[in-house]
């Protein structure tokens, strides 16, 4: 399973009569479910926080699998409470966020890690989700930049667009960089091991990923509730429609308020239900009719409210009759600008409210004819307003908008659509020729040319046609003078850049057209696709999101669309998304 979604721990209070090894293995597998109840409007590296997330399972669910009905049940109830969250998450990088916060959301890694310092820096480390991150090693946050070197480069250019590149932590302080996928799980506060229900599906066996920010933290309070606590969700596993490219627009949130003390909700027990067999008791149907009554309710999770309903249209008077010689007035209709339409990638409980005045109706007369005597009067009838438009009314969550923390510099994850995704897969051949290091060789410096700088060479030397993700390149290197020598490489001899980089782009397509079975011809094709892909860009990493119905299998074969990872020269992080 992918690292959308993980349980750091899970503890329950079962039945008697149930065996502890199937009753963990059910809740692991109602934990691995969740994944497909994770908001679908989340960029692929954003990350939800969810201080407590609860929901309610019958008794039997932990005694055997639970049946397909119920598991679709459980999955609603799920994706409910996320996209509540989503509408309540505050970003701590626009302002304060009270200790209160139900849910707080990070454009990325990157943002994480500048918004961990800036936290530090200001005595905040005190929240929960700070405290979660950094668990035993609490307040000693240095440690959280060692263990994600991948996202280190974006932070700080998070921090120098802020003004606060001072509060980096020294070299001393931080622990080494480990390798990607090779790193020590954080901590909890408790003494008890972390035992993870869904890790990523890359991960080594018997090693714990260190892509611990997309985790989920459940416990299990009641035989029939399961809580789910300290969440963290990344983007959904379903396929988003690759017909609509819009970018998404930043999440506007409302203004923060003060933190206030928060009343413990008390919790309702839900009466036990004895199993007398199945003789007696047939299994319910669905997991509504499975559910004891009464049913417990939400903690720290607000359901979201109703639209206001439409009101009623307004009656207009009857227009007087004018006599046959006066001029007919014609409608001068004042255009309304009609309300952003909301990007695919961005969820509902994003939409901003358009607060757009409403236009209204004139009337202006025609010019009479000349055949026809003048009006008696040009006095046009007054304009009758439009009834207002009832807007609907979203959960919102404080405002974290400051002049100190301008939204420009806290950028939200934009989509790309690119027909030219396939460029991308070049990276790992280029890591293979050695010109750029991986995270083994985080020191080396590599080609003096920078990796975006080289893709977009290769387009133009293979005569590919514009698209937007060679402008998108470009931007990367805006300042950026080829060098007067250049290293030797695979097919390329050592000499100034107007040879070698020839010389290697027909090395290079000549040896990827005899991995993938292509002839020369046919290589400009390949790396053209019919359905453009998606490409999110952030500061910390490049996601792109292919069609996996029409992706071609010789790539997979020649083992170029694997994740490339964490880029030191580039100082991001690039993998690939197949839904």
């Amino acid at each position: 399973m992918a690292a959308n979604l993980a349980i750091h721990r899970l503890s329950a209070r079962t039945p008697a009569r149930a065996q502890p090894v199937a009753a963990r293995l059910a809740l692991q597998a109602l934990g691995a479910d969740l994944e497909d109840a994770l908001p679908r409007g989340l960029p692929p590296q954003a990350l939800l926080w969810l201080r407590r997330m609860q929901l309610q399972a019958p008794e039997a669910a932990l005694l055997r699998p639970a049946p397909p009905a119920w598991r679709q049940d459980w999955i609603a109830a799920g994706r409910q409470q996320f996209d509540t969250a989503l509408a309540q998450a505050a970003r701590p990088a626009l302002g304060p966020v009270p200790e209160s916060a139900p849910a707080v959301l990070f454009a990325d890694a990157a943002e994480m890690l500048a918004c961990l310092a800036l936290a530090a820096q200001a005595g905040q480390l005190d929240r929960w989700w700070w405290r979660g991150l950094l668990g035993r090693a609490w307040p000693q946050w240095p440690r959280a930049w060692g263990q994600r070197p991948e996202a280190q480069a974006g932070a700080q250019r998070l921090l120098a667009k802020v003004g606060q590149g001072g509060v980096l932590p020294s070299a001393d302080e931080a622990v080494p960089a480990a390798p990607r996928g090779f790193g020590v799980p954080p901590q909890r506060l408790d003494a008890e091991p972390t035992r993870e229900v869904a890790a990523r599906s890359d991960a080594k066996a018997g090693l714990v990923s260190t892509s611990d920010e997309r985790v989920v933290t459940a416990r299990v309070s009641r035989t029939e509730a399961v809580e789910l606590a300290g969440a963290v969700a990344t983007a959904s596993a379903m396929k988003p429609d690759l017909s609509v490219l819009a970018a998404p627009s930043m999440p506007d949130h409302a203004e923060a308020q003060q933190p206030v003390e928060r009343p413990v909700a008390r919790r309702v027990s839900a009466p036990r239900v004895l199993d007398s067999g199945p003789a007696e008791h047939p299994a319910p149907a669905t997991l509504s009719e499975a559910m004891p009554r009464p049913v417990a309710k939400l903690e720290g999770v607000a359901p979201p409210r109703l639209l206001s309903p439409k009101p009623a249209p307004v009656e207009r008077a009857r227009e007087p009759r004018l006599p046959s010689s006066a001029a007919t007035p014609r409608r001068a209709v004042v255009d309304i600008p009609a309300p952003a339409t909301l990007p695919h990638a961005s969820p509902p409980q994003f939409m901003p409210a358009t607060g757009q005045a409403v236009g209204a109706e004139a009337e202006a007369p025609v010019p009479a004819s000349p055949t026809r005597r003048p009006p008696l009067s040009r006095r046009t009838r007054p304009a009758v307003p439009r009834p207002p438009v009832a807007e609907p009314v979203l959960p919102t969550s404080p405002t974290l908008h400051t002049a100190a923390a301008p939204e420009s510099a806290w950028p939200w994850p934009q989509a790309l659509a690119t027909h030219q995704a396939p460029l991308l897969f070049i990276v790992n051949a280029l890591l293979e020729d050695g010109l750029y290091p991986d995270f083994t060789r985080p020191r080396d410096p590599g080609l003096p040319v920078p990796l975006w700088a080289l893709l977009a060479a290769l387009s133009q030397a293979w005569r590919l046609p514009p698209d937007a993700l060679q402008g998108t390149l470009a931007e990367r290197m805006p300042d950026w003078i080829a060098p007067d020598a250049l290293p030797a490489a695979p097919g390329a001899a050592a000499g100034p850049w107007s040879t070698w980089l020839p010389a290697y782009a027909r090395s290079l397509r000549r040896r990827l057209c005899q991995r993938l079975g292509l002839r020369s011809a046919q290589w400009p094709r390949a790396l053209m696709l019919a359905q453009p892909a998606r490409l999110w860009l952030s500061e910390a990493e490049w996601v792109a999101e292919f069609d996996l119905s029409s992706h071609d299998v010789a790539w997979r074969l020649a083992g170029l669309d694997r994740d490339p990872g964490w880029l030191p020269s580039a100082g991001i992080s690039l993998r690939f998304r197949f839904v």
